[in-house]
């Protein structure tokens, strides 16, 4: 059986897990589901040079058709779905059935509708303003943790303490711009620092640092750049961490993980420290 393109408005949480969600069942005519790109230029007497690109924030439109019995009564349902939540997080979440579901944060802009079809339907074109990119959730796709048997962690730097393992913790970003991380840090851990090295040159090219922060056992601590906040979790309660980053000029708040390239993340990991990284981001695409 042939599979179907479809589409759904998600509510997510401030870590990007689902609340609600309203199915589109019969949606057509969809528009700007692909991209158009902006430049910034330097111009000579002959010649344009490109010097930067970002993808330009298209409405994505589409037809809702609410199908008889109670056309205008399912038409009601969406319309108080959209209202309940026009000031939670809202994404727009389209399967194209090649395995990979993309997604794309904003807001319902426009709800139209139009008369009764000769056969009952009621049709409604609505419109869906993004305000990021589109992407692919790679959720907890990075873990690393602590060897139970001193295995030998091969990096040659001197963030490594030998006595990490790792499930995976490569990103290959293929985007041209950076993109975001949400790193979640779970104790026992003190003074926790990571890192992002560039694969194919060595260089270590950002990092976080906590100074005079400790993360006890049952507690966790997320560093999101998606959201641009650094949360503690002790006792039940989610409190702000920023403080405790370090100030230092030459270190950062969040990751980002390089445009166009390979990266590794790295935690640095004592031999009497239980706690343990996760990490997730969103895959930019076009």
């Amino acid at each position: 059986m042939e599979n179907i393109r479809s589409f759904a408005i998600v509510i997510v949480d401030n870590f990007d897990q689902e609340i609600d969600r309203f199915n589109l069942d019969y949606a057509d005519t969809p528009k700007n589901l692909g991209f158009e790109l902006e430049f910034t230029t330097l111009e000579s007497r002959l010649t344009t040079y490109f010097t930067s690109a970002r993808e330009k924030r298209l409405p994505t439109t589409l037809n809702l058709n609410f199908l008889p019995p109670d056309a205008y009564k399912k038409a009601n349902l969406f319309k108080q779905f959209v209202q309940q939540y026009t000031t939670a997080r809202m994404v727009f979440e389209y399967n194209d059935t090649t395995g990979e579901i993309k997604n794309w944060e904003g807001k319902i802009q426009k709800f139209g509708q139009e008369e009764l079809t000769e056969w009952g339907a009621l049709v409604c074109p609505i419109s869906f303003l993004p305000g990021t990119p589109k992407y692919i959730k790679k959720d907890n796709t990075i873990s690393i943790t602590q060897s139970s048997i001193g295995k030998s962690y091969p990096f040659k730097y001197p963030y490594s303490y030998g006595r990490s393992i790792s499930e995976n913790n490569i990103i290959s970003n293929t985007y041209f711009d950076e993109i975001p991380l949400r790193v979640t840090l779970y104790g026992y851990l003190t003074n926790p620092q990571i890192i992002l090295q560039d694969i194919s040159t060595g260089e270590i090219y950002s990092t976080v640092r906590f100074d005079g922060l400790t993360i006890p056992e049952n507690s966790h601590l997320i560093i999101d750049a998606i959201q641009s906040k650094v949360l503690l979790y002790y006792n039940g309660v989610y409190t702000s961490a920023y403080d405790y980053i370090s100030k230092q000029s030459n270190l950062d708040s969040f990751l980002y993980a390089r445009a166009n390239s390979t990266s590794r993340v790295v935690i640095n990991l004592s031999p009497v420290e239980t706690g343990y990284l996760k990490a997730s981001y969103r895959q930019y695409t076009l």
